[in-house]
């Protein structure tokens, strides 16, 4: 998607929470879960509101390199564009945290993915 946006296409994910007859021949494992469409728009879009750093990552005393990597994480599509998530570091090591549920997992990949585009992963390793 990132690379999408950055030569000029459009971009949108969307949970897919219903089955879908392209589905029907796949194992459960591989069964739709997100969409994601693609193409010129009218416009770019508009920005969401993001919510506070603070409201994420405790962010006192933080490094440079973290305090960037939160905010890279504030940019991320989300489902629904909730920002339901936690970034926690100690010394060198960072987690993300968020729900259980498929969804709340594909955020973590792409939350984790604007993390390292942000903190720029020599700087520290996951905490899994």
């Amino acid at each position: 998607m990132i690379f999408a946006q950055r030569i000029g296409l459009n971009t949108c994910w969307t949970q897919s929470a219903s089955p879908k007859m392209s589905d029907r021949n796949l194992p459960i494992s591989n069964r739709t879960v997100i969409l994601i469409a693609v193409g010129y728009g009218e416009n770019q879009g508009v920005q969401h509101n993001n919510i506070e750093l603070e409201e994420v990552a405790d962010i006192h005393n933080a490094p440079d390199w973290f305090i960037k990597g939160v905010i890279y994480t504030l940019f991320a599509p989300t489902a629904s564009n909730r920002q339901n998530y936690q970034v926690i570091r100690q010394e060198n090591k960072v987690k993300l945290y968020s729900g259980r549920s498929p969804i709340d997992q594909i955020n973590l990949g792409i939350l984790q993915y604007h993390f390292e585009c942000g903190a720029e992963p020599e700087n520290f390793v996951w905490d899994c």
